[in-house]
């Protein structure tokens, strides 16, 4: 469980933070948008919608999992799914500054801080294709990234040695 919340902890952080100049920086124009997660003991699902109040924004975030109906609900189980609002606590400077740091277009990155930055082409992510990018060290590769530059957002995060999948579902703009 403390392993999930953590990797969902990051990823709410990859998400929503403005870590490059290429990923959206205000999301203002979004209306609303979820994320699947995926890991080896459960999936659920991470979303936000974004509207205009006033003279102000309404953030809304959400969590959605399934807990079997046989079995018992606690106290934790809730509140574990609503842990991702604290991402900032969680916040992991090492992959924003990989991420800052990339020219899509050419990967001039090559290597950075002893990782290596590799073009994997492109990848379709639901209705939307983006880039891939792989980190590796010592030839394994630690997590990837698909990037749509259009949109601005990270498509799909995997993070390779926990087998954890995080991937765009919905997008409203």
């Amino acid at each position: 469980m403390k392993k999930t919340i953590m990797i969902f902890s990051l990823l709410v952080f990859i998400v929503i933070s403005s870590f490059s100049v290429m990923l959206i920086e205000d999301y203002r124009n979004l209306k609303s948008f979820e994320y699947r997660v995926t890991t080896d003991e459960e999936t659920f699902f991470y979303g936000a919608e974004i509207k205009k109040a006033g003279s102000d924004y309404e953030v809304k975030t959400w969590t959605t999992k399934k807990f079997p109906y046989d079995v018992e609900l606690t106290e934790s189980d809730i509140f574990a799914s609503s842990i991702g609002s604290s991402f900032v606590m969680l916040f992991n400077p090492f992959y924003s500054q990989i991420l800052a740091s990339l020219d899509i277009e050419s990967l001039s990155l090559g290597f950075f801080f002893g990782f290596k930055v590799v073009d994997e082409g492109t990848e379709q992510v639901g209705k939307w294709n983006g880039k891939k990018i792989s980190l590796q060290q010592d030839g394994e590769k630690i997590l990837t990234w698909v990037i749509n530059e259009d949109l601005g957002l990270v498509l799909k995060t995997t993070f390779i040695e926990d087998n954890t999948v995080i991937e765009l579902v919905e997008l409203t703009k």
